[in-house]
């Protein structure tokens, strides 16, 4: 799964979803995928919050051109600035792939953050848990990748699998 911030979307897993996340992330489920260009899949499904917020700038741009249609329309063109969606994963791996599908999908720009969860995570990034609350955790993804954690990690690492695709904790 990937994460967006303000708005973001989250590329992370369902496990790692149910312990901590970036408030206001919207989750995209990606998979990988050699078969596809990048590597990787981006499953959006009936994604509706992301299209919701597709939907709301979309109406947002439309009542702008009104009222530059009503205030003469003969000024010099403004730049107008979109919103940028930023991809969150663990690492930036799977979100710099998800960035480059969703721009191509929405034809807007989405942004990777470099070092995903964990960099973000480890420059004191505040994550929060499902029911919203402010933790200090992260499901670093792998027992290979916890130890890319410089901060204290409340999850300990019993809890963590190793593989995402696998069902059970590290033993």
């Amino acid at each position: 799964m990937v994460s967006c911030v303000q708005p973001t979307t989250a590329v992370v897993s369902l496990m790692e979803q149910d312990v901590s996340g970036i408030k206001g992330a919207i989750v995209v489920d990606v998979v990988e995928d050699a078969q596809q260009p990048y590597g990787y899949d981006v499953r959006l499904g009936d994604n509706e919050e992301l299209e919701a917020l597709f939907d709301q700038e979309e109406e947002e741009e439309e009542e702008e051109e009104e009222e530059e249609e009503e205030e003469g329309g003969d000024q010099v063109d403004e730049i107008k600035f979109r919103r940028t969606f930023v991809v969150v994963c663990n690492t930036g791996l799977r979100g710099g792939a998800a960035a480059i599908i969703l721009s191509e999908e929405f034809n807007h720009p989405f942004r990777n953050l470099c070092g995903g969860l964990i960099n973000y995570f480890n420059g004191g990034g505040e994550l929060r848990g499902p029911s919203g609350e402010v933790v200090e955790k992260l499901h670093p993804g792998s027992k290979q990748l916890a130890g890319y954690l410089l901060r204290k990690n409340e999850m300990p690492i019993k809890d963590m699998l190793i593989d995402i695709g696998r069902k059970s904790p590290v033993e």
